[in-house]
């Protein structure tokens, strides 16, 4: 998350970890100055230091910080919230970058943008639910993007911010990285095992605003402008379900018949041969309109003599196909459940 403290909360920053610059006018006068936190590499004890700091701007009106929950280190998996936010604080304290007052820092914080995260415990491999969530696809507006470990719904309006990603922790947290080689130093992989983790993205005032349900009364005028506020209190107290929301509205709720059968048969003990040959026939069902006499008549015009066997398989499918509906997506619904009391 990106956070903007007020100054008042700052206590003091180990300057020497930051490079000063400044904002100047045409005759080179500093208007204002600031100091941006460096690099890892250019700190002492850098990776340890920096572990969940993204970033830190002190201006001379704010500080402006963006943090990750692998600031919590031992207690990466409690992700950021109401019960951790003080440790969180100390967590930073502790590096000696910087210093707050953790009473100022939580009453002045405002969120500039954030990620709610929820790792489900779910009863299957994370591939399965990963499988079944791709075949059952977005709706239309929605981009529908498969990574090697996992994927990513994004709305394709460049105005909308909406954006839902999920993926297999264990195996995130396995990838060559040096910020998992530092948080594992902290973390039990096995406490990870069958994590499947939803991760949606907030970037926006409006979009912040609305999967939270905040009223438009946080308003602050500047130089003439509203510009809206979003205070991280009311987050941390927020008992929103922005991520099972967003899940709900980006996944396609259109049966596709063939693609429930195609789950139900992945999901069961039916070899893959078998399983191309049922869907081949579900499919040709499906450009018959479900029509029975649409596919005797098929069948009939590449069969010739006795087709009585094709057509009772057709028959007996046909039937199958007309009784599913979308509450057969166990897995998909599965993972609603767990979003629903996260």
């Amino acid at each position: 998350m990106k956070l903007g403290i007020s100054n008042d909360a700052l206590r003091d920053f180990d300057v020497n970890s930051y490079t000063k610059s400044g904002q100047l006018d045409a005759d080179d006068n500093i208007l204002s100055k600031r100091y941006v936190l460096k690099s890892e590499r250019e700190i002492q004890n850098g990776l340890e230091k920096k572990l969940g700091i993204t970033s830190i701007v002190i201006k001379e009106n704010e500080v402006q910080i963006e943090i990750s929950s692998k600031v919590l280190r031992k207690d990466y998996a409690s992700l950021i919230n109401k019960d951790n936010i003080e440790k969180v604080i100390d967590n930073i304290n502790a590096t000696g970058l910087v210093n707050f007052d953790k009473n100022e820092f939580i009453d002045s914080a405002q969120c500039y943008k954030f990620d709610v995260t929820n790792n489900l415990p779910v009863t299957k491999s994370s591939d399965v639910y990963l499988r079944d969530i791709s075949i059952l696809g977005a709706k239309r507006k929605y981009d529908f993007t498969n990574y090697k470990s996992g994927f990513a719904l994004i709305n394709r309006a460049s105005t909308v911010d909406e954006r839902l990603i999920a993926y297999d922790k264990e195996k995130d947290l396995l990838k060559k990285d040096k910020w998992n080689k530092e948080i594992l130093k902290h973390i039990d992989i096995k406490d990870y095992h069958n994590v499947f983790r939803i991760e949606g993205n907030y970037r926006t005032y409006d979009t912040m605003r609305k999967y939270f349900h905040f009223k438009r009364d946080n308003i602050d005028i500047i130089k003439n402008k509203a510009k809206g506020i979003i205070r991280l209190s009311d987050v941390l107290l927020s008992d929103a379900r922005p991520n099972y929301e967003l899940y709900n509205k980006m996944l396609s709720n259109e049966v596709d018949i063939t693609g429930n059968l195609l789950l139900e048969l992945l999901d069961s003990s039916t070899p893959f041969y078998k399983i191309e040959k049922e869907i081949g026939r579900a499919e040709i069902i499906k450009h018959c309109n479900y029509d029975l006499m649409s596919i005797k008549r098929l069948i009939a015009s590449k069969i010739s003599g006795n087709s009585s066997r094709y057509l009772r398989e057709y028959e007996n499918l046909l039937k199958r196909l007309k009784t599913k509906d979308l509450s057969d997506y166990n897995n998909i619904n599965e993972v609603k459940e767990l979003l629903k009391v996260a």
